[in-house]
């Protein structure tokens, strides 16, 4: 539903354990535990209506979802559907909000605070990639989720919603096996606000995964358990 070709596993990660991966259609288990959910974008020219949209949701059996951005008529659908959604933060608006605490609290009201607690909205995720797609607005990033942190805060909304930030698994070097990885150290400045930021506010470490490309460029090296997520 999103002009990429290749839509990515978008992963959350509590302390470096999966906790959420978005992939093919299955329903939720344990809502405490992993998970499988959808990625919905707007910006394509054949989008189902909210309606329908939603209408296919629930018909697929699907619990969590991740709007790209914070699409009004799609979060009044969700609505009392029991839907978990995370709303996005596109890129171009990190200047605005990271500079104003008065935008951002604009922002959560007009897209969060809205809607909820009738749309469950339990997650912002601000910007995309953002540290390795366009690494000069990296110092937006933490300014950006700090006001909006603020503004949760305020509502006394931040127990309920966490935020984070999608990053690329480029931030991660080395990553197989799984306990030689490590952190791009160039990236240090702003990844080390980011963890202390996620420890401090019990929130998600969210990574963009996209394991077809790392099993055919590793074959004979990434075993295809480790890309299709098995035990």
């Amino acid at each position: 539903m999103e002009n990429h070709k290749l839509v990515p596993f978008f992963v959350l990660l509590f302390i470096l354990l999966p906790a959420s991966l978005f992939t093919e259609i299955k329903a939720q288990q344990d809502k405490d535990g992993p998970f499988v959910g959808v990625n919905v974008g707007t910006d394509v020219s054949n989008l189902l209506s909210a309606a329908d949209l939603v209408a296919f949701l629930q018909l697929q059996k699907i619990t969590h979802v991740r709007l790209y951005d914070a699409d009004a008529q799609i979060l009044k659908a969700l609505a009392k559907t029991k839907i978990r959604v995370i709303v996005s933060v596109p890129n171009n608006q990190l200047l605005a909000i990271g500079s104003s605490n008065a935008t951002a609290a604009t922002w959560i009201g007009r897209n969060v605070a809205a809607y909820f607690p009738d749309t469950l909205i339990t997650g912002i995720a601000v910007g995309d990639e953002v540290l390795t797609t366009i690494p000069s607005s990296a110092p937006l990033l933490m300014p950006a989720i700090e006001s909006l942190y603020s503004a949760l805060v305020a509502a006394n909304l931040h127990t309920q919603i966490k935020i984070s930030t999608p990053s690329s698994a480029s931030i991660i070097l080395d990553p197989f096996p799984p306990s030689q990885a490590f952190f791009n150290q160039s990236l240090s400045p702003v990844l080390t606000q980011l963890l202390q930021f996620l420890s401090r506010t019990q929130s998600p470490l969210m990574m963009n995964l996209y394991p077809y490309y790392v099993f055919m460029q590793n074959k004979g090296v990434v075993p295809l358990d480790n890309s299709l997520s098995s035990p």
